[in-house]
């Protein structure tokens, strides 16, 4: 993407030093090209390697040249990344479904749906996986509010999120009964 940026920068500049008839410049070397849209323009960081809460715009693996925040997408083992929405100047855009899908027998493959926008997830989103489910609401790219984990055994997990951190009063359900408090105070635990 960077080369085709600068490539086509230097086009623009070889257009304008061309003159014309009589030494003239004609009138498409007169004229600026125009800049790439923001959103086209700044993806830093590209991540290298993605892990659970990494910080980097991913490009997905579909559709072709376009990213998404990587925030909670753990993709250290080398999954496939796909998008089933639209990609918008290189950003992951509307709603779909994110998954990854890890072609292991001991990884689960996971799929959440909701909306992106200017590649970052926002509003409710629903992620399930062959042992469970999660789900909760993202706020550009952060996990916000009350965010509910449940698996298949009967384990639930209650976590409270404010812009991306946990904080507050969460709870732990055993599948044998036992509740735990989960106290967090910018992201880590007090108790």
């Amino acid at each position: 993407m960077f080369r085709s940026l600068a490539r086509n920068r230097l086009r623009a500049i070889a257009r304008t030093t061309q003159t014309g008839p009589a030494g003239t410049v004609p009138a498409a070397a007169r004229t600026r090209p125009e800049p790439a849209p923001e959103a086209a323009r700044v993806l830093e960081p590209l991540c290298t390697e993605v892990e659970f809460l990494s910080r980097c715009w991913l490009e997905l693996d579909s559709p072709p040249d376009c990213h998404v925040w990587a925030g909670y997408i753990d993709n250290g083992l080398g999954g496939s990344v796909i998008w089933t929405g639209e990609c918008s100047n290189g950003r992951a855009s509307g709603t779909g479904t994110l998954s990854v899908a890890f072609n292991s027998k001991y990884l689960a493959d996971t799929a959440g749906t909701g909306r992106i926008e200017e590649g970052k997830r926002v509003g409710p989103w629903v992620t399930r996986w062959s042992g469970g489910v999660v789900q909760g609401a993202f706020v550009d790219g952060e996990r916000h509010g009350r965010w509910v984990l449940r698996d298949t055994d009967g384990y639930e997990m209650e976590t409270p999120y404010v812009q991306g951190k946990r904080h507050g009063r969460g709870l732990t359900r055993f599948s044998n009964g036992e509740t735990v408090v989960d106290v967090y105070d910018d992201d880590m635990p007090v108790r």
